[in-house]
Order: C-alpha cells, then sequence, then structure tokens
C-alpha cells in the first residue's frame, strides 16, 4: 500500500516547477523513503526510483543538491534502470561539473562547495 501510494505522489508531483521550499520537501520525502524503515516497503517498485530521479532534474539550490545528490546515488546504485534514464541521469549530474559554489559570508545554511564536491 505505502508503494502505491509514494508512486502516485511522485509520478503526479513534478518538484522542478515549484519554488524551493516546495522542491527541498518533495526531495525530503524521497529521502525518506530511502530509508530502512520505507525502504522495504518500496522493494521492487521500480517507478518509485525512476520519479525520484525526475524530481532531481534540473536542481540548481545548493540547499537541495544536499539532498538531490544522494538519492540519485542510491537510484543509480540499487535500480536496474533502462539505457535511456541512465542516459538522462548522467546529462543532470554532468551539468554540475565543474561544481562553482560561493556562498555568501552571511549565509545561514552553512553549505560548502567541499559538500557539493562530496555529494556528486
Amino acid at each position: 500500500m505505502t508503494g502505491r501510494i509514494a508512486t502516485a505522489a511522485l509520478r503526479n508531483i513534478h518538484a522542478p516547477s515549484f519554488n524551493q521550499s516546495v522542491r527541498h520537501k518533495v526531495l525530503e520525502l524521497c529521502t525518506l523513503l530511502l530509508t530502512p524503515e520505507w525502504k522495504s516497503e518500496l522493494r521492487g517498485v521500480e517507478d518509485v526510483a525512476i520519479n525520484m530521479l525526475k524530481q532531481c532534474e534540473e536542481e540548481r539550490d545548493p540547499r537541495n543538491l544536499v539532498l538531490a545528490f544522494p538519492i540519485q546515488h542510491h537510484v543509480l546504485s540499487n535500480y536496474t534502470l533502462s539505457e535511456d534514464q541512465v542516459t538522462t541521469c548522467f546529462e543532470n549530474l554532468a551539468s554540475y561539473f565543474p561544481i562553482e559554489f560561493n556562498p555568501g559570508k552571511n549565509d545561514p545554511h552553512r553549505i560548502t562547495p567541499e559538500q557539493l564536491r562530496d555529494g556528486l
């Protein structure tokens, strides 16, 4: 049941079309679904993995990238994807090279270029 709900939610939400805070919440949902408590519910639900990748597409906000990179890594490492899906994910990730990020002096989030590089 949980797998079907997650699949429906992620299929019907297109995070890239929302503002940063909504995208962040969607990525937090994806991260939650990858925890051991929820992961067993999603075993074999490839559609959820594909839709998690779609939620990460075109992300540019560092606050969201620190969530998106581990999601993409997990999906690429644990699910069987088609060649087209892997190519799309690669093209999305390649767009981040090289990572050039200079946080403002008063950045309250304290995200560093190293965090982004390590995550990628």
